[in-house]
């Protein structure tokens, strides 16, 4: 049995102090292990914001974390709704969830027609359907919904039209 001095200086009676739900602080901040995968996730999800269209090699060389680590943060991050990706060819590009521009309803010809004006100055008729290996006509008709939509406009330079993303939709 305690008496009253001894009350007061056991570290079960102190008062702790509180968070603003009243949670004790001890059980509000985890340990540093558990804070860990929670910080890659949100490197990859700002790196993901200021580089829209990286690709899993950038985004391994560029934040330097390892292999199966990125692979399991980009997975969780996918099926958690926070990125989506866009296949082409072999490589797989990786866009936030903030990336409007790339969602559905685009086809994924006109996704694919959007990387490239991202990542190419000039662009006319005769590269674009080099580049995607599909007719010009083919190409004129997805550029045209892509302009209905304000994505892309075309610049006229004599008998040619270049083709750029429009400012407010640059990638």
């Amino acid at each position: 049995m305690m008496n009253g001095s001894e009350a007061e200086n056991n570290e079960y009676s102190k008062p702790q102090e509180t968070y603003e739900d009243n949670k004790p602080l001890d059980l509000v901040h985890k340990p540093k292990y558990h804070r860990r995968p929670v910080m890659k996730r949100i490197r990859i999800l700002r790196y993901l914001k200021n580089n829209p269209g990286s690709h899993y090699r950038k985004i391994f060389r560029d934040l330097d974390i390892s292999r199966g680590c990125l692979s399991y943060h980009l997975k969780n991050l996918e099926e958690g709704g926070k990125i989506f990706t866009i296949r082409t060819g072999p490589y797989k590009f990786y866009y936030t969830g903030e990336d409007q521009i790339m969602r559905e309803p685009f086809t994924p010809m006109q996704k694919r027609i959007i990387q490239i004006l991202a990542t190419r100055n000039s662009n006319t008729y005769k590269k674009l359907s080099e580049r995607l290996d599909k007719s010009q006509e083919s190409l004129m008709y997805h550029m045209k919904r892509l302009k209905e939509r304000d994505m892309v406009v075309p610049v006229r330079h004599g008998n040619t039209v270049h083709w750029f993303l429009t400012k407010k939709n640059d990638v």
